[in-house]
């Protein structure tokens, strides 16, 4: 199972880094089998390039930004809805 990690403030470089950061926590103190958390970034793939140092930060660090998830490739509506009705 797969778990969003969204942090709705800004797409500013620290919130960037700030999801990236709380989902691997996440994952590192997790006991439950197949929780994997996912990092989605708050902006769109294509407004990246206004970006400029979390690409800087992103590359110097070995992180390769194609492995992301953006916020307009996720369809968080639908996700939210799937897993209500798991609940249910």
């Amino acid at each position: 199972h797969s778990h969003f990690v969204l942090f709705v403030c800004t797409a500013a470089v620290s919130s960037m880094v700030a999801v990236i950061c709380y989902a691997w926590l996440l994952e590192h103190i997790s006991t439950q089998d197949g929780w994997n958390p996912v990092p989605v970034i708050n902006t769109t793939r294509q407004m990246m390039w206004e970006h400029r140092p979390a690409a800087w930060l992103f590359h110097h660090c070995g992180l390769d930004a194609r492995a992301l998830f953006f916020c307009d490739e996720v369809n968080l509506f639908s996700y939210i809805e799937y897993c209500s009705g798991l609940l249910q």
